[in-house]
């Protein structure tokens, strides 16, 4: 049984403190999609901001996040609020 309320969500992070999964609600390949939180133990799944990615992270402390889409990277604040693009 999954925890994934969508069978196109692909886990690619876990949180730093393991309660919850980062995922991507996507298609293709690489899958790409709306980003999203769901917590472990239980919980409703958090859309994370208006982001949209193929991969992503939580930085260490679980602040932030980075994600990337297509050949560009973003930076959040962890529930996607206030993206900033980051030059490379």
């Amino acid at each position: 049984m999954s925890i994934m309320p969508s069978p196109d969500m692909v886990p690619v992070d876990l949180s730093p403190d393991g309660s919850e999964l980062l995922v991507v609600d996507g298609t293709g390949a690489p899958p790409r999609g709306p980003l999203w939180s769901i917590p472990i133990l239980g919980g409703s799944p958090r859309r994370l901001g208006d982001t949209e990615g193929e991969t992503a992270a939580w930085s260490p402390d679980g602040k932030m996040l980075a994600y990337s889409n297509l050949s560009n990277l973003f930076v959040a604040k962890a529930d996607g609020r206030k993206r900033a693009n980051c030059l490379l």
